[in-house]
């Protein structure tokens, strides 16, 4: 019996298991913001995946009840940028093809602005470095939480662990009569999840809870590979904490 590949997953499976995680970073991250007074409203999937967990698409973020513009904002940059790679000669393939790295475009910034909401909030991330791509933003990978207060550090297994029970938990939410499922602010069973002892009635605001900063997109158009920035929208600065024109320095991966 040929024994050479025994033990290795074959690039389907490696592929699943990297969808998977990038829905169990994103359930962690989910349920962190959520102890710092994010809530979200999630669209419900139109189908359920069978064989990967479930990466969630977000119609809306909140911050003390305030909408961030979140989903609409990042839609309408991928929907640029999804009608300047369209042309009316491309074949179905090749159209199907670009709509593919509009989803991929959604997920990435989606997630990456997740990760900046948390470090606005004194949480820091172990990241992964990820192969560049040409045409799609790529999303950042992580490997560890700390969290500020109480100190906590997060394994990438336990990223793993959190992120599961998280997804599997929203899912079980989700009613099929229902398009949105809103997930409010300092969750119980996200905190439980995350071993904090949190209650909405004497949780202390969040860092810089005054100076919130609503992430924009830039797009730069005369540009090969693509250029992505990620810019502040200045009203929502508060002048005695942040610098109006202020632009996140370029340690993800679509900023250059």
């Amino acid at each position: 019996m040929n024994t050479r590949n025994e033990g290795k997953l074959t690039l389907t499976e490696m592929k699943r298991e990297s969808k998977s995680f990038e829905a169990l970073q994103q359930g962690i991250l989910l349920a962190i913001l959520s102890s710092y007074g994010y809530s979200f409203d999630l669209k419900r999937p139109e189908r359920m995946a069978e064989k990967t967990f479930q990466y969630l698409t977000i119609n809306e973020v909140y911050f003390n009840n305030q909408p961030l513009n979140f989903g609409r904002i990042i839609e309408e940059f991928c929907e640029q940028q999804f009608q300047l790679d369209k042309t009316e000669d491309m074949t179905p393939n090749q159209l199907k093809i670009v709509k593919r790295r509009k989803d991929l475009n959604r997920t990435a910034i989606s997630f990456s602005w997740l990760l900046q909401y948390a470090e606005q909030n004194g949480v820091s991330f172990g990241k992964r470095k990820t192969k560049q791509a040409k045409k799609t933003v790529q999303l950042p990978k992580i490997y560890t939480v700390t969290m500020p207060n109480p100190s906590i550090v997060y394994t990438k297994k336990e990223i793993e662990e959190i992120g599961a029970s998280v997804q599997n938990h929203i899912c079980s939410l989700f009613v099929k009569k229902q398009k949105e499922l809103f997930i409010p602010a300092y969750y119980q069973f996200f905190n439980e999840m995350l071993g904090l002892n949190i209650l909405q009635t004497n949780n202390t605001e969040s860092v810089h809870s005054e100076d919130l900063q609503v992430i924009q997109p830039t797009m730069i158009i005369n540009s090969e590979p693509l250029l992505y920035q990620i810019c502040v929208d200045p009203s929502y600065c508060n002048p005695s904490y942040c610098n109006p024109s202020y632009v996140y320095p370029c340690d993800y991966p679509f900023c250059y």
